[in-house]
């Protein structure tokens, strides 16, 4: 019996279909000592095996595994899939509290940290400049099809994807910043206040916001609220993990406010909001 802590991509030494036997996956919900649960899942021997419906291999999940790959199903099934909303990552079930001090703790993965440590960038004050806003350009090709000129070709992860990897980021790094002693003081990302989590220690608060990534490269989106705190509040940081579903590739990254803001700010949408007009 195994408990699942981490998924690593490994090419599987022959793609060729090859023929197997069948047969069923009993499961059950296991309780612990400690109130909490996993998923466990358990094979039993095939009808060319002596031991027929014994059981042959089982393994178990916690939810942060469960979640992960519930991502990695719809990932490679698409819309076969059809995942249920999941709820913010980084939160358990407890009862709400009113102490800032009791915050819900964020799920933790058995993924390795040692050897990581978060160093936060030095207090600044005062309000910054903003960088440059670098607006889309565009090129008509021979068919009439517009092509942005900077554009690299990128598929978008589906929501249950996209919830993988962020869970997958706000676990790696609030373990990382608890084991560097920091004390979770309040998980906001449910609140609406531009960054997630606010930790403490030795007298110092900061405003941490998490960006989870799949691929190697470090780019991210801002929300509007997330860019205004990041220019006026001395508090906050930002911190990036890259590779976030792959234990090999993964890499953190901390972005303070000077260079997130003073960073090029590449236009990806317009809201517009047009003057009054008769309806048609």
């Amino acid at each position: 019996m195994v408990l699942i802590a981490g998924f690593t991509e490994v090419p599987a030494a022959s793609r060729s279909a090859r023929a197997r036997t069948t047969t069923k996956c009993n499961y059950d919900v296991i309780f612990n000592e400690d109130g909490g649960h996993v998923l466990e899942l358990a094979t039993t021997g095939s009808g060319d095996r002596a031991n027929t419906g014994r059981r042959s291999q089982t393994v178990q999940f916690d939810k942060s595994a469960a979640i992960t790959l519930l991502g990695l199903m719809e990932e490679v099934f698409g819309d076969q899939i059809h995942a249920p909303l999941l709820r913010p990552p980084g939160t358990v079930d407890s009862p709400a509290s009113t102490n800032e001090h009791q915050a819900s703790l964020p799920v933790e993965l058995s993924w390795p940290t040692e050897g990581v440590s978060i160093k936060m960038p030095p207090w600044a004050g005062g309000t910054l400049q903003a960088g440059q806003t670098i607006e889309p350009q565009y090129d008509e090709q021979a068919d009439g099809e517009m092509v942005g000129r900077d554009k690299r070709p990128q598929s978008r992860p589906t929501r249950a994807v996209a919830k993988a990897i962020e869970v997958s980021a706000v676990s790696h790094v609030t373990s990382i910043l608890k084991r560097d002693g920091w004390t979770l003081v309040r998980d906001c990302q449910a609140d609406g206040v531009g960054y997630d989590f606010e930790f403490a220690k030795d007298g110092q608060r900061r405003k941490v916001e998490i960006k989870g990534i799949r691929g190697d490269q470090l780019e991210f989106n801002v929300t509007p609220l997330e860019y205004f705190v990041a220019r006026n509040d001395p508090e906050f940081v930002l911190v990036a993990v890259t590779g976030a579903l792959d234990e090999r590739k993964r890499r953190v990254h901390v972005v303070s406010r000077e260079e997130l803001v003073g960073s090029p700010r590449r236009a990806i949408g317009y809201r517009i909001k047009p003057p009054s007009h008769r309806e048609q």
